[in-house]
């Protein structure tokens, strides 16, 4: 079945496909720019991935559907990233194509591929949706990739996505999305969890996203859902932090389902959410190559630290450490095998990620005692303190249950002649007692686990998407 056909065809063509930026993008609308580009990329016969410049829009949408429907890879990184990193990430893909407008084409000047402006180009006049298009088996593969994570540096290679439509029913089905649901989405769509949102859980239900071309703000939230009466709402930690932060009350009223992946939610933002919002807020984890989340909850786990629920239909996970199955409550990467699980990267070969049809998906957690799965952290942000491991997010829970203090990161800081020191930054809403804190964390946590250096700070640095903005430490 071919991707975009199940998207455009039998749909509402009137419908709302989008709204971005207040402005109405309609089936038939998105169905017509769509026809255009798939007859003008035949044109350029493109022989290599392609590059989609683009912020969110018609044409964003619309040449992202095109190029899936001819089946030529693609990755779409952040329009704000440099002249220098589009440069490395064309170089590293072999991209000799990158699809932009006017308003982005003096910007990619000088970097060896074609560049194709939208705005410029002749288009063909739109046609009525032909079904000579190819027609694509259940379980066929696209490539796709997108930018950045939680380093904010670029992840350069695409990567296949397998059976993208059983994802797009399954998910759907679990959070209760139909035709007539609104989502809305903070999250960009050059990020997996706000592209997954606003498009991949589309491809069944053809209901309406809401999205925005500029970053979220509290203001923009309180349009956009008070605007729009949206029954799905799904976002990131950062955003959710600025709305209980925010003096704007929100009338969530209309939202079925609140829900917080990107990132690890801290479990005290679901109970000031709820405080706040009379709104449960949920918490999920994925990965680019399990298409986004692979667990769902209805509601935050209270057994233990939030957690991000239980498989959805088709999916299996299991914990391991050192090639051995973990036990309930034990720590290990968090492996994933799906149906629809990425098998392989484009001009790239990684034996750390594929495994006889699991991802390894670098995350860590475990299973608690009524079977959902805990976040962890990054395996890669692990890191060796006088020769222990110590994992920042196991630490950042426990500071995080500190009154007074809000957000925290936890850091290895090494100052030159000396060894690595454990530190990290605070943000508060209340002077603290460093001292007092100090003695709270070691009745809870291991002795090196205890940082050394407290820095108050006025904010935690994030990346383009709002992920906390950490280091590659490769430790383990």
């Amino acid at each position: 079945m071919n991707i975009v056909k199940t998207l455009l065809e039998n749909c509402d063509q009137q419908k709302a496909a989008f709204i971005i930026d207040d402005k109405v993008i309609t089936y038939k609308n998105l169905l017509d720019q769509t026809e255009k580009y798939i007859y003008y990329f035949k044109t350029q016969k493109f022989d290599s991935s392609v590059l989609i410049f683009l912020p969110e829009s018609l044409e964003f949408i619309s040449a992202v559907l095109a190029c899936w429907c001819l089946d030529i890879p693609i990755f779409h990184p952040n329009p704000f990233l440099s002249k220098k990193t589009i440069e490395k990430m064309c170089k590293d893909t072999n991209t000799k194509f990158i699809i932009t407008n006017n308003n982005y084409e003096k910007k990619l000047r000088g970097i060896n591929a074609k560049i194709i402006d939208l705005g410029s180009a002749q288009m063909p006049f739109a046609k009525h949706f032909h079904h000579d298009y190819p027609i694509h088996d259940s379980d066929k593969e696209i490539f796709y990739a997108i930018s950045t994570g939680s380093t904010g540096e670029s992840k350069l290679v695409p990567h296949t996505i397998n059976n993208i439509l059983a994802w797009s029913k399954i998910y759907s089905n679990v959070c209760n999305i139909n035709k007539d649901s609104i989502i809305y989405t903070t999250s960009r769509m050059t990020f997996i969890w706000g592209f997954a949102c606003s498009l991949f859980l589309n491809l069944y239900q053809k209901s309406t996203c809401i999205i925005d071309s500029k970053m979220a703000t509290p203001k923009l939230m309180k349009h956009n859902i008070e605007t729009y009466k949206p029954t799905h709402f799904f976002t990131v930690p950062t955003f959710v932090d600025l709305l209980i932060k925010s003096k704007l009350d929100v009338d969530f009223s209309s939202v079925d389902l609140c829900m917080s992946s990107g990132d690890w939610l801290p479990e005290h933002f679901c109970h000031e959410f709820a405080t706040k919002f009379n709104k449960t807020l949920v918490n999920a984890i994925g990965s680019s190559e399990t298409v986004s989340n692979y667990t769902f909850t209805a509601t935050h786990d209270t057994q233990n630290i939030n957690s991000l629920g239980k498989p959805i239909e088709s999916v299996q996970i299991k914990i391991m450490e050192n090639e051995t199955e973990c036990k309930i409550g034990e720590v290990g990467e968090i492996y994933v095998s799906a149906p629809f699980n990425s098998t392989r990267y484009l001009n790239h070969s990684d034996a750390l990620t594929y495994e006889n049809g699991w991802i390894k998906t670098k995350d860590l957690g475990y299973f608690n005692s009524n079977g959902s799965l805990v976040y962890m952290g990054r395996k890669n942000f692990i890191f060796k303190i006088h020769g222990q491991f110590v994992n920042p997010i196991e630490v950042e829970k426990e500071i995080l249950t500190y009154p007074g203090i809000e957000n925290c990161i936890v850091k290895s800081v090494t100052k030159k002649g000396h060894l690595p020191k454990l530190a990290v930054d605070l943000l508060c809403s209340k002077n603290i007692d460093i001292a007092d804190l100090k003695i709270y964390l070691g009745q809870k946590l291991e002795k090196i686990n205890v940082p050394k250096i407290y820095n108050i700070v006025e904010k935690i640095n994030t990346t383009w998407n709002g992920k906390k903005l950490r280091t590659i430490i490769n430790a383990l």
